[in-house]
């Protein structure tokens, strides 16, 4: 269900540039490369796996696994890599500018503490064209970081029902 929202997401705004916080082993950068027109263009960003620092606050255990775990993108297949240009650093200080109103979707799974989903929004927001969509992924009480940093992005945030995304369309 989640997939067929991502891709229906995609379609909708005609996506053909997409910008992803969080790798991890790469199954949604794996639907969006096999969903894009041949020109079309990933970039996902996930900590280096030589040295996954980070600089603001992940207090759930699990996080911090996730953030230091190998493998980031081992998922996925060797005919999609065409599209995708893997970044490795940390949100917190990676600069969007070069980026600057020319992603039509931008997808938040990265790291769910509150100071980081607020990070990759503020900086999505830069990123993400007038009329493309940002879209969150684990936007579900289990996951109050993302809920409250979602919230604070005072965007008019939908819900997707059946599923743990949410998004907003950028003005």
């Amino acid at each position: 269900m989640e997939s067929m929202a991502i891709v229906a997401l995609c379609r909708f705004v005609g996506a053909k540039r997409i910008f992803e916080f969080g790798t991890y082993k790469g199954v949604s950068t794996t639907q969006f490369a096999l969903n894009l027109p041949d020109d079309g263009q990933i970039f996902t960003l996930d900590l280096p796996e030589d040295s996954p620092m980070y600089t603001l606050d992940i207090s759930v255990p699990d996080e911090r696994r996730i953030a230091a775990e190998a493998g980031k993108g081992s998922m996925i297949p060797a005919e999609c890599l065409k599209l995708i240009t893997f970044l490795r650093c940390d949100s917190a200080t990676f600069d969007p500018e070069p980026f600057r109103n020319s992603i039509d979707l931008a997808f938040i799974d990265g790291a769910h503490s509150y100071e980081y989903v607020v990070n990759d929004t503020s900086k999505a927001m830069t990123m993400v064209r007038s009329g493309g969509v940002i879209v969150w992924h684990d936007f579900v009480p289990s996951h109050p970081g993302v809920v409250r940093g979602v919230k604070a992005s005072g965007l008019s945030v939908q819900r997707i029902d059946n599923t743990t995304l949410a998004f907003a369309l950028k003005p």
